[in-house]
């Protein structure tokens, strides 16, 4: 009897089979029209559709009890409510005969609910069984088809005492269709700066953002987002409430943007409130702040600071229509003080729902509860040191020659907006690596003998101070961006056959170099 079910390709549905003949009765049972839901694959507790059944006894007959048994394709999870066994599936009686509610006790892919006596009421009277808040777990689906079927066992109170059975039937629709909800984490750059550079003596108090990006939250169906109980919308409370257990919602959906590789002297701003479409994202029990490290923000904002290197924003669905599928853009910044972070990899985000947990076989102990998974990760900007590297082609402390070296931080200057530098004011000491002949030792990491080169300012020295004898190709290594430098080759420079040739260092690529002033981070604002 328990294991007692049917299948069909398409839509699920019950076999119309009744039977159950005892001296002379006949208990005949029929349903009415279903809706076939949309059960998400990522949820362990989605909702069946309501199942209305009419059972009618034969003539004359007296009046039944009995138990009603619903077999369901997948674990049945219907929350429990204090005796785990017994829980929010429940069964409503109506009729001329005993009425009454019924809480279903589940095992497996089966829950039961005893009738009381005279529910099936004497003669040819009907008595109408509603059955709802039938949960199970959608992650567990394999085929996207969810069936359905059930019998009633019923006895006659006599005399003679006897038992029977009755198939229960449902319409042609199904239990539910499983579908995949929500989209993989997806990155959007029309407002990004994909990647900051951090210096090792930047002036600027804060620069924000340093790394600014838009974490894409795709509803991959119309209406998947669901509200803890809001009356009119998508919602994941039971079509019976009986509070404080019996239905009820422990909280609306929950989608969690993760944020991995985050610096720990970092602060994470996202918007408190994404609305797209009638449906409302909100980061819930949140406080809004409405000044960021560089003024104020064109909409409220909250707060996070990294938890080992993650923060987890968490959207509770807290308004809900039909009208999608939809895209929520969250626009994701992070600020931090000067000389804070060093350089890194880049910032990940993921996107899932919660609350999460392991897969379930059993009543759940609270709605939702989605399939703890591993989302896959993309990737945002990184943190690169501010750098230069200049590259003098040739220089030479060879056959009379010496060469100049000029090493200029240009990163003080007027060429930002009304006057205002696009470039933090930075300093640090140049290192200097040699190869060709003659190199010295060490040949590489050489300071700059002027040594901290402040900004605005320029230090100028002969190679013959720094590497007597060597002739070949230098690089100067700066810790800062905007650097710059001349080489200045001499030959006898105060005789008649003295010989000059002068030329501009390469400025290789990076985060140096005045062409990067355009994109500067520290010229973005919130």
């Amino acid at each position: 009897m328990s294991n007692f079910r049917t299948r069909i390709l398409g839509l699920a549905t019950f076999a119309l089979v009744c039977a159950g003949v005892s001296y002379g009765q006949v208990v005949t049972c029929t349903t009415g029209p279903q809706t076939n839901p949309t059960l998400r694959s990522e949820g362990q507790t989605e909702l069946l559709a309501q199942m209305v059944v009419t059972c009618t006894n034969t003539a004359g007959s007296p009046a039944t009890s009995g138990t009603v048994y619903i077999q369901t394709s997948l674990p049945i999870t219907s929350k429990s409510f204090g005796v785990p066994a017994v829980n929010e599936a429940t069964l409503v009686v109506t009729g001329p005969g005993t009425n009454g509610t019924i809480q279903g006790t589940v095992s497996g892919n089966q829950v039961s609910f005893v009738l009381p006596a005279g529910a099936i009421p004497a003669g040819a009277a009907a008595a109408t069984l509603t059955i709802s808040n039938i949960r199970v777990n959608a992650s567990q689906g394999g085929a996207p088809q969810v069936t359905e079927s059930g019998i009633l066992s019923y006895t006659v109170v006599g005399p003679p005492v006897s038992s029977s059975n009755t198939a229960i039937p449902a319409s042609a629709q199904g239990a539910g269709f499983i579908l995949k909800t929500l989209g993989p984490a997806r990155l959007t750059t029309a407002l990004t700066v994909l990647g900051y550079t951090t210096c090792v003596a930047n002036g600027s108090a804060f620069v924000a953002p340093g790394i600014s990006f838009e974490v894409n939250i795709d509803e991959l169906v119309s209406g998947a987002f669901l509200t803890q109980n809001n009356a009119g919308q998508p919602n994941e409370q039971g079509q019976v409430v009986i509070p404080p257990n019996i239905g009820t919602a422990n909280s609306g959906d929950v989608i969690n943007v993760t944020l991995a590789n985050v610096p720990s002297a970092a602060t994470i701003y996202v918007p408190q409130t994404v609305a797209v479409g009638g449906t409302t994202l909100t980061v819930a029990n949140s406080t809004a702040v409405t000044t960021g490290p560089i003024g104020a923000l064109a909409v409220p904002q909250v707060a996070f600071t990294p938890s080992s290197n993650t923060v987890v924003i968490p959207y509770t669905v807290t308004n809900a229509t039909v009208a999608g599928p939809l895209t929520f853009a969250v626009d994701v910044r992070m600020a931090f003080a000067a000389n804070t972070v060093t350089a890194q990899g880049p910032v990940t985000a993921t996107v899932a729902y919660g609350p999460a947990a392991a897969a379930l076989s059993g009543p759940a102990s609270s709605i939702p509860t989605f399939l703890a998974g591993t989302p896959t990760a993309v990737s945002a900007g990184g943190v690169a040191i501010c750098q230069t590297t200049l590259l003098y082609p040739f220089v030479t402390n060879q056959l009379g020659f010496d060469t100049g070296i000029v090493i200029a931080n240009t990163s003080t200057d007027n060429l930002g907006i009304a006057g205002r530098s696009v470039a933090a004011a930075q300093a640090g000491t140049c290192v200097l690596s040699f190869y060709g002949a003659g190199a010295p030792t060490p040949a590489t990491g050489v300071a700059d003998p002027g040594g901290n080169l402040p900004t605005a300012s320029t230090h100028a020295f002969l190679l013959s101070a720094v590497a007597p004898g060597f002739q070949g190709y230098m690089l100067a290594t700066c810790p800062f961006q905007f650097a710059h430098g001349f080489g200045f080759l001499a030959y006898n420079l105060t005789q008649n056959n003295g010989a000059v040739e002068g030329y501009l260092a390469v400025v290789l690529g990076g985060v140096g170099g005045r062409a990067a002033a355009s994109s500067a981070p520290e010229a973005a604002t919130f």
